[in-house]
């Protein structure tokens, strides 16, 4: 195995030429997907070895997609876009993106897990842990979160393993939820 650098075009550099690439996503097997920090979603053909900007119609959407907290596929051509406030769906073969929902005023996003047994994405934000099924999003509450204070911390990772406990990093500590949801654990 071998490794290449691909240079972007001047336009894609930030902070003088550094570039802030996050939330890179394999799409297919010709397109990667990927945030660049103040500056969008971009993607990366493969087989041209080229960059272009996902370009964005809806005004409503100009500055939110700047700050991408998550990329989640959701097939060969398409892709659940999570910015700081807003969940998005985007397009590859129309290139076209499309409001699903927004946070409540207040409430930022910082990462997303999803679970292609349920077809649902949790998404950690600075107000506890969020569900986006069915084009709707709202507020996950675990057994014991309320009498801990939990459902207002902030969350910064999530992850469920192979024997289905959720893991959910937030400023305070881990918190470790059974796949039974019979039991909350802080550590």
């Amino acid at each position: 195995n071998s490794a290449q650098l691909f240079a972007p075009p001047a336009e894609l550099t930030f902070r003088g030429g550094a570039l802030a690439i996050h939330h890179i996503t394999l799409l297919n097997d010709s397109t990667i997907l990927f945030g660049l920090t103040g500056k969008g979603l971009f993607k990366f053909d493969i087989t041209s070895k080229k960059f272009s900007f996902i370009q964005y119609i809806n005004s409503i959407m100009s500055r939110l997609v700047t700050d991408i907290s998550a990329i989640i596929p959701v097939d060969k051509n398409a892709a659940l876009i999570i910015t700081y406030n807003k969940v998005l769906h985007y397009n590859n073969i129309t290139q076209s993106i499309n409001l699903l929902a927004e946070f409540p005023d207040g409430i930022l996003s910082n990462c997303a897990w999803s679970d292609a047994n349920t077809n649902s994405v949790l998404i950690g934000t600075t107000k506890g842990l969020f569900q986006f099924e069915k084009n709707i999003l709202t507020p996950v509450v675990f057994p014991g979160m309320k009498e801990k204070k939990l459902e207002s911390v902030t969350v910064r990772a999530v992850y469920k393993d192979t024997k289905g406990t959720m893991w959910i990093g937030t400023e305070n500590g881990v918190i470790a939820i059974d796949k039974y949801q019979t039991e909350t654990i802080l550590y």
